[in-house]
Order: structure tokens, then sequence, then C-alpha cells
């Protein structure tokens, strides 16, 4: 049986920083924090993905050295 998931295979370098997560969830909005970026992140995790949410609070942008500590960032508007 195979998993839903399509396996990916990334580049790696000597000079990347080690990822801590593999997938970012960067959201706005509490309705959508509770019912889709829940069920999202349930997902990801089940299949055994590493996830962090980042609720936006205002936020205009996310930093370079942050976004380097994922493999895969999905913005939910």
């Amino acid at each position: 049986m195979t998993s839903p998931i399509p396996s990916m295979e990334f580049a790696s370098s000597t000079t990347e920083l080690p990822r801590k997560y593999d997938v970012l969830i960067n959201f706005n909005g509490e309705d959508i924090g509770r019912k889709f970026v829940s069920h999202l992140d349930s997902i990801l995790s089940a299949v055994g993905l590493t996830t962090f949410l980042h609720h936006d609070n205002g936020v205009k942008s996310m930093n370079e050295p942050i976004l380097n500590l994922y493999r895969v960032a999905i913005v939910v508007f």
C-alpha cells in the first residue's frame, strides 16, 4: 500500500541550516485556525510531518532566517 502523500526529494547542502519543522502553516483569523488549519495540521501530522502553526497577529512579514527552518510554508488566507 502506498502513502497518500507522494515522497519528495529535497536538495541538501552543507551550507543549509538544519530544518526544525517540515511544514510552516501561516494563517490569520481565529475561525480559520479553529476550523481549516486545525484539520490541515491533523492530516499533516498523521502522515508523519512535523508542523508549526504561526498565527499572523498583525505581523507584516516573516523574517528570512525563520523561513529557513521549514521545508514548506503554507499561507492560509
